[in-house]
């Protein structure tokens, strides 16, 4: 759907993956698309060298990491310059990012079937694996944050992501 607003022409996409509800909103004048959660987090203080850093937002209860990846390339067809973030700010590498996000999200699928059988474990031991494999993304994207910094900024995310993630197994089990 496109509705004009002040002038602008705004374009509505169906955006599954992080929730079934999602959709981005694309500035037809300015190709910038207006993400939610659907292109990830990214926090200005895991920037290096000006190139952002982005992770998959997985939060509870519809995160669907197939539909994620396909709305992320969906986007990616649409060849943005820039994209707007709920959480925080616009980042103007999406290709790259997007390459990111998509390879998280598998990771993430990973982790979350690694331990769909551990019980009562399940969500501290995914959100345990969620943090090594953050740190060790941020590690490979040049941050120098003390590891004690990194997991406080991301001290709201991991249990969100990996409560997410259960849902995701949950709603799998027949």
């Amino acid at each position: 759907s496109v509705i004009q607003l002040a002038g602008r022409a705004l374009c509505f996409y169906d955006a599954p993956g992080h929730a079934r509800h999602h959709v981005v909103i694309r500035d037809q004048d300015t190709g910038w698309i207006f993400t939610g959660d659907t292109f990830g987090i990214s926090y200005r203080e895991f920037d290096v060298e000006g190139r952002a850093f982005a992770f998959p937002s997985s939060t509870p209860v519809q995160f669907d990491p197939e539909a994620l990846i396909a709305t992320i390339e969906r986007l990616m067809a649409l060849r943005p310059e820039a994209m707007l973030l709920t959480h925080y700010s616009i980042v103007r590498d999406p290709e790259r990012l997007a390459t990111t996000l998509c390879r998280l999200t598998r990771r993430y699928a990973e982790i979350g079937l690694a331990h769909a059988d551990a019980g009562a474990q399940r969500s501290e031991k995914i959100r345990s694996d969620l943090q090594q494999l953050l740190l060790g993304e941020l590690r490979a994207h040049g941050t120098t944050l003390p590891d004690e910094r990194i997991i406080e900024l991301l001290a709201l995310d991991l249990p969100l992501n990996a409560d997410g993630i259960v849902s995701w197994l949950d709603a799998r089990s027949p």
